[in-house]
């Protein structure tokens, strides 16, 4: 490698924030010791001529070379793990786009290389989502879309296959269920509805205006009282519905339904009232130990929990 060459991508390295080790760069570019002590001056020369803020400084404890102002922060091992193991459990990218992540994290975390050696099976026995569509790009756009306080419309597929168009003020992007949706405000109406959209069913989005103050507000509304809900989706509304649970099921209840209210506590019971769109309610209540929870109203919740219930003693045998 020319003298050149090496002086630019010994300079893109600390530019990027790496740490630069002598040794191993030496043996990487086959150079000596001496033209990199050469190198090193250099660029440390053309940082003070240029007035730059920054400056080239050596780390003793690691013996590296790097620019201070650049320098990267690399994940540890086990953050990295971590990290791989929540998005392998959630399934909830395309396999593809699950191994260029784990890729990118990996470059970015302390001593990778064994890691790295682990990645391919890793990827062999990841599940992607049966829909098997590309969401990465769609999530990042629509969060942009709600940090920067935009309006929408989105174009989006029914349960029954027809196309379907809303526009809405876009609230959060969340994960519930193995899926991730998008919720907001439909504008379709007289009277602002609350509903999520699964990221796999919407085919595109647009951009219509900056919300105004008021849009602003309801957003902000949103965040304080339903973000931690349980998703609601096109045609269902929330509902106010009250439960008995078990106090070890305590914090249970709270974890779903960060904003439910406590109306009353003794040693052996909890009641709540919860805000929550009902189908999604009624799905969670029926993945809880029965023994643990008790709906008490609404009397059409309730009826429709027994009707479901009995639906399924009947497909699956018992005593209905």
């Amino acid at each position: 490698m020319d003298k050149i060459m090496r002086l630019l991508l010994l300079y893109s390295k600390l530019a990027s924030g790496e740490l630069i080790n002598k040794t191993l760069f030496c043996f990487e570019n086959e150079c000596s010791p001496r033209t990199f002590d050469r190198d090193i001056e250099v660029i440390r020369t053309y940082l003070s001529e240029s007035f730059s803020f920054t400056e080239l400084k050596y780390d003793r404890q690691q013996n590296c070379y790097f620019i201070g102002g650049t320098r990267r922060e690399l994940l540890e091992p086990m953050e990295y793990l971590f990290l791989e193991q929540l998005l392998q459990d959630l399934s909830v990218l395309r396999k593809d786009e699950f191994e260029i992540l784990l890729g990118h994290l990996l470059e970015n975390t302390e001593s990778g290389k064994k890691l790295k050696l682990e990645k391919e099976s890793v990827c062999k026995t990841y599940r992607p989502p049966i829909h098997n569509k590309a969401l990465l790009k769609m999530h990042g756009d629509l969060v942009r879309m709600i940090r920067e306080k935009k309006c929408i419309g989105i174009r989006y597929e029914e349960n029954d296959g027809r196309e379907t168009y809303c526009e809405l003020i876009p609230c959060n992007v969340t994960f519930h269920y193995g899926s991730i949706y998008l919720t907001g405000l439909c504008m379709d109406t007289d009277e602002l509805v609350l509903s999520s959209y699964p990221l796999d069913q919407i085919i595109s989005f647009e951009v219509l205006k900056m919300q105004d103050e008021q849009e602003q507000n309801l957003v902000k509304d949103y965040q304080v009282h339903y973000a931690g809900s349980i998703c609601q989706m096109p045609g269902s509304s929330f509902i106010e519905i009250k439960i008995q649970c078990t106090d070890d099921f305590y914090q249970s209840v709270l974890d779903q339904f960060p904003d439910a209210e406590l109306v009353q506590k003794d040693l052996i019971y909890c009641l709540f009232k919860i805000h929550a769109a009902e189908d999604e309610f009624i799905g969670w209540a029926f993945r809880q130990p029965v023994e643990k929870l008790v709906i008490l109203s609404p009397a059409a919740t309730v009826r429709r929990v027994k009707e479901q219930a009995e639906l399924f003693l009947r497909k699956y045998g018992g005593t209905k």
